[in-house]
């Protein structure tokens, strides 16, 4: 059994319980493939970077392996893997299917003290701050030329619509209308989730034209003061801008709001965001409770 994602990655030995268990920590690649290769040859397992096994009892952790800086030389999901119509992933907010999932991007710069990313980016995250003195990985992109190749496969392969997984969709200005443009022509219905300040006229301009059919936005609060306790980096005159913005081009704004994530939360400042999620006309939300996630600064907080 070889387990992989945030838990075995933040506590291998909570998996490692007999000598035919393996953990991957942080970047999976090479390593599964290095794993399975030493494991069908009866290998040393001392040289795969990146695993934490147990050999005559004792837990053994090799060292760190390094973040693949290519992506590009990744190759595409494999979607000639899945049969029928059984596994294929659902978006309703998107209204057309088969519905592909896609990722253009790697981990997030950003500080915010609650935030568990997509499992793959936190796994990254919690083992590169192991070995970089708590310092977060930096962001891998995969080009935009790249990532059009690979929606040009999905739209020969009979998908309709794709959700974009990216913990930050928007990452420069020239990249996200360059895949817009490439998306464009196969008129596919597509999502993503991005933050507030990356929200230009321009860039949404370019995702309605290509068939965004929603924008994401982790707001967390409309109260400043807690949108500076948690580190969001953010001011609340910025968020009411993006939605304003998405909205005047047609595509709809989600807004997620996050409950409790800082000691100055009152039953007033909840208050306050649901009637701005009114105010402001959203047209999807989602309310979230915070949970301090092993990993996060919000977790060393609790525990203190």
């Amino acid at each position: 059994v070889i387990y992989y994602g945030p838990g075995p990655t933040y506590c291998p030995s909570d998996y490692l319980l007999t000598d035919n268990t393996y953990v991957i920590r942080g970047e999976p690649e090479e390593s599964l493939k290095e794993l399975c290769w030493a494991l069908d040859n009866g290998s040393d397992l001392k040289s795969v970077l990146g695993l934490s096994y147990r050999h005559n009892g004792k837990i053994r952790e090799n060292g760190f392996r390094p973040l693949i800086e290519q992506i590009d030389s990744l190759p595409f999901q494999a979607i000639g893997l899945i049969e029928g119509e059984k596994y294929k992933y659902c978006n309703p907010k998107l209204g057309a299917k088969p519905v592909a999932s896609a990722i253009t991007s790697r981990n997030c710069p950003y500080q915010c003290i609650y935030c568990v990313p997509c499992s793959l980016s936190f796994a990254r995250e919690l083992e590169y701050k192991r070995f970089h003195n708590n310092k977060k990985p930096p962001v891998g992109r995969r080009s935009a030329k790249n990532v059009i190749k690979e929606i040009e496969m999905l739209a020969r392969n009979g998908y309709r619509a794709i959700t974009f997984h990216d913990d930050l969709f928007i990452m420069g200005k020239e990249r996200t209308i360059e895949i817009c443009r490439g998306i464009e022509k196969y008129s596919l219905r597509w999502g993503c989730a991005t933050r507030a300040d990356t929200i230009d006229d321009d860039v949404v301009k370019a995702m309605s034209r290509a068939g965004c059919q929603y924008i994401d936005l982790g707001i967390e609060s409309f109260d400043q003061r807690i949108l500076e306790d948690i580190r969001k980096d953010m001011d609340v005159e910025c968020i009411e801008r993006s939605i304003k913005i998405i909205k005047r081009h047609g595509i709809k704004a989600k807004l997620n709001i996050l409950l409790g994530a800082s000691p100055l939360e009152t039953v007033e400042t909840i208050q306050y965001s649901m009637r701005k999620v009114k105010e402001v006309d959203a047209d999807q939300v989602m309310y979230n409770i915070a949970n301090p996630f092993p990993g996060t600064e919000l977790y060393k907080l609790a525990k203190q």
